[in-house]
């Protein structure tokens, strides 16, 4: 997660836990959540790939 997104983040959680969201901060953080977890399963998918062989 870049540090952008992490300080997006954390705002929008506070003004998730005092129960002030508006819908476009609902949005937003929606949209934060699917690029952090296409972030993660791309890098899931790279740690599980079977290497090539090498060639000699």
């Amino acid at each position: 997660m870049s540090p952008a997104q992490q300080k997006k983040l954390q705002e929008l959680s506070i003004i998730f836990s005092q129960g002030k969201a508006s819908p476009k901060q609902i949005q937003q953080l929606s949209e934060l959540l699917a690029q952090i977890n296409r972030v993660h399963e791309q890098s899931l998918s790279q740690e599980h790939r079977i290497a090539e062989p090498r060639l000699p």
